[in-house]
């Protein structure tokens, strides 16, 4: 018996300490309050840089279609719960089911993987400055989770087992799953439009990471290149929390 339990965990290590990062990432955001610090928090590449390594998928068109879609992943939660007012874990779910529908489709029935990568960051790029543009942030209560971190954090390892195992067949838009996202919209259910805004703006950051990346994965070791977009990432988030870009203006009460 712990044969075969070393022999599983042997075979199954990368899935197990990806799952270890992202819980413990996670959990971290769970215990922050304020909504603008916990989407500054969330947009971190955690996530991102373990699936990146272990997919050996090299930067190109699917991830800058994943990156759309995560963002979309968002909205369409806020519209069907904050929006419709329907129940969570079916906003979750819809959303979830949403962005799994359409990246597999676009990693395997469409032509846009063959696309060049330029043309598609050029269009998200576009696409993105009219989001920012139209974006009017509003003033939403934040939240803490009140429940033990020794409870908490076993659960979500657990799902997130299971989420990691969900999402082989997406080719590049497996590294913008929203693998801390599903988690996230649960801890930000008190500021959904604040989650999805200031996402929908801090993704600039993502926008000018990529290209780093494409440019350096090949030419030099990827963990390096990794690294150089991290820098680039940085600073353009610094550069948006600095302008003040997706914090309310007008000071008021709450939205719930």
């Amino acid at each position: 018996m712990l044969h075969d339990l070393a022999t599983f965990l042997n075979s199954h290590s990368q899935v197990i300490i990806k799952a270890m990062i992202l819980t413990a990432f996670v959990t971290t955001i769970a215990y922050i309050h304020n909504p603008r610090l916990k989407t500054l928090i969330f947009s971190m590449p955690v996530p991102f840089t373990c699936v990146y390594l272990a997919s050996g998928i090299r930067m190109g068109s699917t991830h800058v279609s994943g990156l759309v879609l995560v963002t979309l992943y968002h909205w369409i939660f806020y519209t069907i719960y904050r929006v419709l007012k329907w129940p969570l874990g079916v906003g979750i779910a819809i959303a979830v089911t949403a962005y799994l529908a359409s990246a597999y489709t676009i990693a395997n029935h469409s032509p846009i993987p063959s696309w060049p990568f330029l043309g598609i960051w050029c269009g998200a790029l576009a696409l993105w400055m009219l989001g920012v543009w139209l974006y009017r942030p509003i003033h939403e209560r934040g939240h803490r989770s009140k429940a033990p971190w020794w409870i908490k954090s076993p659960i979500i390892f657990a799902i997130t087992l299971v989420i990691i195992s969900l999402t082989s067949l997406l080719s590049g838009a497996v590294t913008t799953f929203p693998y801390a996202g599903v988690f996230t919209s649960y801890e930000m259910r008190h500021s959904p439009r604040t989650l999805a805004g200031q996402y929908t703006i801090n993704n600039l950051s993502f926008l000018f990471m990529f290209p780093v990346i494409w440019l350096l994965d090949g030419r030099i070791a990827t963990p390096l290149a990794l690294l150089a977009g991290w820098v680039v990432l940085l600073v353009s988030l610094g550069t948006i929390y600095k302008m003040g870009l997706g914090k309310p203006q007008i000071a008021g009460p709450a939205v719930e």
